[in-house]
């Protein structure tokens, strides 16, 4: 099964994306290992390269430290599982034309069986998780019937590691693609789709972006080193501090340590430790100390200030309302109203983004008479986008009254408003009486009243009457078509 200018039969479809595709898997009797790029897990990430220094190193040293801030990987997780769960269907390009169902079930299934079968779920969330972690962006195979072929039919659109892709500039061969063995693949353009939702107008930088994690790097630094700090204030065994105390003798002390260790063991307290109490101190000397901080936290530092702040940092980063990662702040900006404003702000951002990305790159390789969409699963949008159908509804019957326009014109200015499909003009207009038999009646529209029909002045231009039966009887049909 392929879509291009042809189609083929599907004959054990996966080991024929597997020997179309440019990705080998490992051999049964070797032990899995990651490919050359070795990540090492640093527990700190202090010193990134800059950006644009040596992209590969600072892609490398990302992947490594992304996932160590519990926010910022709570933050890539959301939003690619929210891009994965988008729906979407095939529909067809052509409106006056009937669906061509044949084409859009294999389609259908081509999509649904993406990542060399691993499905459209698992090809969008490594695809995203590329996306926002890395500054070389996202990248896709093609995997067509032939390869050597830009016109030949598509198999499957394959994820590709974005770590093993080295992007160079030519429009020709875009990207040189590292295998499993490393070996050096060079990818033509009809058979890689790079992905970038924030490119470098840089030329020399071909495409590299600035991703969701660049943007958000020195606040998620910032957090992570906050973070550590309390975790090893807590359970950590190295100096923090240096005090220096006279009157009392170092053995003194070690006694009384040793002495509250072994009390905390029989108590069963492993973190937390009573004070440490050295009695019989010689009263001829002079008790003293001196406490020295070797690390500590801010001044006037304040962590529910710094978590609100991070979080709206972080939605800035990812193109997202602040909601969508963690509740309001307190006060008026928890209203109901600003939730509403949000929203209808930050809709036309990042989901809007990936999902208009996505789209001109599957219908770039899809046959001419189908096409790929995403169903916005948002039920304040769909409520807005019927409203607005229902006002230009009633705005039409308000000129067919006047005798601005006929029913003819009226069903034009529906099909230009994308309120009704193009091809169902023909179906209403066969369907409809040619001659009203009733009266004018008043028509319902809610909290406005219409009356059907029109005036002498508008009877004598030759306009033919329009009475409440024949607009009841045009929603049936349509109604009747879509449901259809």
């Amino acid at each position: 099964m392929a879509v291009g200018s042809d189609f083929v039969e599907e004959k054990e479809l996966l080991p024929e994306l597997f020997e179309n595709s440019v990705v080998e898997p490992p051999p049964n009797n070797r032990t899995p290992r990651i490919g050359p790029l070795i990540l090492q897990l640093a527990t700190t990430a202090d010193s990134i390269t800059p950006w644009g220094k040596n992209p590969v190193r600072r892609d490398r040293e990302l992947r490594e430290f992304w996932h160590t801030e519990s926010f910022l990987a709570s933050a890539v997780y959301g939003v690619s599982i929210r891009n994965a769960s988008f729906a979407w269907h095939i529909e067809g390009t052509d409106k006056t034309k009937p669906r061509p169902k044949n084409t859009i079930n294999k389609v259908t299934e081509i999509i649904q069986r993406s990542n060399r079968g691993k499905g459209w779920y698992d090809l969008v969330l490594k695809t995203c998780i590329d996306l926002y972690t890395t500054d070389n962006g996202a990248f896709w195979e093609i995997i067509r019937v032939d390869n050597n072929n830009p016109t030949s039919p598509v198999l499957n659109f394959a994820h590709l590691d974005s770590g093993r892709c080295w992007r160079t500039g030519d429009p020709e061969y875009p990207v040189i693609y590292r295998d499993f063995y490393g070996r050096e693949h060079a990818m033509p353009w009809w058979r890689v789709e790079t992905l970038e939702e924030f490119p470098s107008p840089i030329e020399e930088m071909y495409g590299i972006q600035y991703s969701a994690v660049t943007r958000a790097l020195l606040a998620a630094q910032i957090l992570r080193d906050i973070s550590i700090y309390k975790k090893e204030k807590v359970g950590g065994n190295f100096t923090r501090a240096i005090d220096i105390i006279g009157g009392v003798s170092k053995s003194n002390i070690d006694d009384a340590v040793l002495l509250a260790e072994e009390q905390n063991l029989n108590r069963g307290l492993y973190r937390f430790s009573q004070p440490v109490i050295i009695p019989g101190v010689d009263p001829t000397h002079a008790l003293s100390h001196v406490h020295i901080d070797l690390a500590t936290l801010p001044d006037s530092f304040n962590e529910d200030t710094t978590f609100k702040w991070y979080i709206a940092q972080l939605a800035l980063a990812f193109g997202v309302d602040y909601q969508e990662f963690a509740p309001l702040m307190s006060g008026n900006l928890g209203s109901s109203g600003q939730s509403e404003i949000l929203h209808l702000k930050t809709r036309g951002k990042g989901p809007a983004l990936i999902m208009t990305m996505l789209e001109d790159k599957i219908n770039s390789h899809l046959p001419y008479n189908v096409r790929f969409e995403f169903k916005e699963q948002d039920i304040r949008s769909d409520r807005e986008r019927a409203e607005a159908r229902f006002t230009r509804a009633k705005e039409r019957a308000l000129l067919i009254r006047s005798g601005e326009i006929d029913a003819t014109a009226a069903r034009q200015m529906a099909v230009e408003s994308g309120d009704i499909p193009e091809w169902m003009i023909p179906e209403i207009e066969s369907r409809l009486p040619s001659q009203p038999t009733e009266q004018p009646s008043e028509i319902n529209f809610g909290t406005d009243q219409i009356v059907g029909g029109i005036d002498s002045h508008t009877e004598r231009k030759g306009y033919k009457k329009i009475t409440a039966k024949d607009i009841q009887e045009a929603r049936r049909i349509v109604s009747e078509l879509v449901t259809k």
